[in-house]
Order: C-alpha cells, then structure tokens, then sequence
C-alpha cells in the first residue's frame, strides 16, 4: 500500500513539475451538434509529444427524432501522440476509451445498456489563430457492449466498431 501512495506522489511531481509548459484547450464537436448533441471535450498538454483530451457528451434529454427518442451519456478520455513536437498541431495518434450509457425508445420497443470502448484514433489539427484550432478525428476499435430489449434477456457482444469521428474547434488558453 505504501508503494501505490509512492508512486502516485511520484507520478503527481512529475506532471506538476512541468505544469508551467502545458496549454490547455477546450473545445467542441460540430458533428455532434449537427445532430443535437450537446458536447465539450477539454485538452491538456503534458508534454512536447503527449497531451490528454477527455470528452463528455450526452443527450440526457429526450425527443423525438424520425420516430427514435435516444437517451445517451457518453465519456470519452484519449492520450494523443503528436507527430509535429512543438505544438498541439498537425497529425496525431492516440489511443481512447469510451463508456457510455443509453436508452432508445422506439414506438413500443425500448433499449437500455452500456457500452465500453477501447480503439485507436488519428487525426489533423490546423492552426487558426493564436488561441483557436479545428482538428478532424476518427476512431475505430471494439466494443464491449450490454443491451436490455424490454421482454428479451440481456444480450452481451463485443463488436468492431467506429469509436469517434469528429470536426473539433478548440480554444487554448495559453
């Protein structure tokens, strides 16, 4: 037990250490808003090569759309690999995950369940401005997912999946 507090110190100096070179960003996927999904994903970066985007997106609130009432909270963290060293900019690869949780009505037919995703993203960000980026995303990997139907027993899959696609603004705060 005392070594896991150890570590966890160790690791907390180590990233406070650097805190003096991070940007951080806050930023938002216009596909999702496309569809009225509201979402915000916030960006760290920890050092020249590695930053942290986590993003939270959901649509607690339900209406109708084309006869489908979907119910959904979603949140996604992801470590990006920046190719181009000296910024948050150009091309990227990470690795994310994803946990989200949903409900779908259909006239008389209802869908609840979990999903947890695990997948590889890559994606191009462009400069803007001194404070403003638009970057394109896409992700894919395998999901884990747990669907009740209403009347049918729970149906436990893992599938191939897309994970993230996105045209994110973000704002740094430099």
């Amino acid at each position: 037990m005392k070594s896991i507090k150890k570590i966890l110190l160790l690791t907390l100096l180590a990233v406070a250490s650097g805190a003096y070179a991070q940007r951080f960003g806050i930023g938002t996927n216009t596909l999702y808003w496309a569809t009225a999904t509201p979402n915000a994903s916030f960006h760290m970066r920890i050092n020249q090569s590695l930053s942290l985007t986590v993003e939270a997106t959901g649509r607690p609130h339900v209406f109708g759309i084309g006869g489908y009432d979907p119910k959904f909270i979603s949140l996604a963290p992801e470590m990006r690999y920046w190719f181009l060293k000296h910024g948050m900019h150009r091309h990227f690869a990470g690795v994310m995950v994803e946990g989200v949780t949903y409900s779908i009505y259909h006239k008389t037919d209802t869908h609840a369940g979990d999903l947890l995703g695990v997948g590889a993203t890559y994606g191009y960000d462009w400069l803007l401005g001194k404070h403003w980026n638009v970057e394109a995303t896409v992700g894919l990997g395998c999901a884990l997912y747990r669907d009740r139907n209403h009347g049918a027993p729970t149906n436990v899959a893992i599938r191939p999946m897309p994970l993230r696609l996105g045209v994110n603004f973000i704002y740094f705060i430099r």
